[in-house]
């Protein structure tokens, strides 16, 4: 009956109204009235039924992003490679570099040297030549002037 006068207090129902029911008009609402412990039951199955559905969303996503992790992890992966063989190539021609390098470094300062041994060549010819020429100058006057003297003493006429 309490259940009965709760129901009608729910439904805008006065105290004499709920007075005024007989007990066959109660009977028939706690029929109508689903029981408490029924309706728990219901919304609890209810509740259930939604997280099945949810954790079958949950589980789907996760897979889903398991594959998409696995194969970013792929792509990772084979970038990683490619970057790690270009490196090693890189390793490769630096280390070549370097010998070339150095080679030629020697090469430069064997170089050097020759130069200065054919600045140094040059810088002797040079005052040779200066002295050959200061020292052709006096022989050419001198036998310039022997011919003058042999040309005046024999009668000849001067070239």
């Amino acid at each position: 009956m309490n259940r009965c006068l709760v129901y009608l207090a729910g439904t805008q129902g006065t105290k004499a109204d709920a007075r005024s029911l007989t007990m066959r008009d109660a009977d028939q609402m706690m029929v109508d009235m689903p029981e408490p412990e029924d309706l728990s039951v219901q919304i609890l199955k209810q509740i259930r039924e939604e997280l099945v559905g949810t954790n079958r969303r949950v589980d789907a996503l996760r897979a889903e992003a398991t594959e998409q992790v696995e194969s970013l992890r792929t792509q990772v992966t084979q970038r990683l490679d490619h970057l790690a063989q270009g490196q090693v190539r890189i390793a490769t021609e630096v280390s070549g570099l370097r010998g070339e390098v150095s080679g030629l470094r020697g090469e430069v300062s064997g170089l050097r040297g020759e130069v200065q041994d054919l600045r140094a060549d040059v810088t002797r010819q040079a005052d040779r030549l200066e002295n050959a020429i200061k020292t052709g100058g006096a022989v050419i006057r001198d036998l310039r002037d022997r011919v003058q003297r042999l040309e005046q003493h024999t009668g000849l006429d001067p070239v």
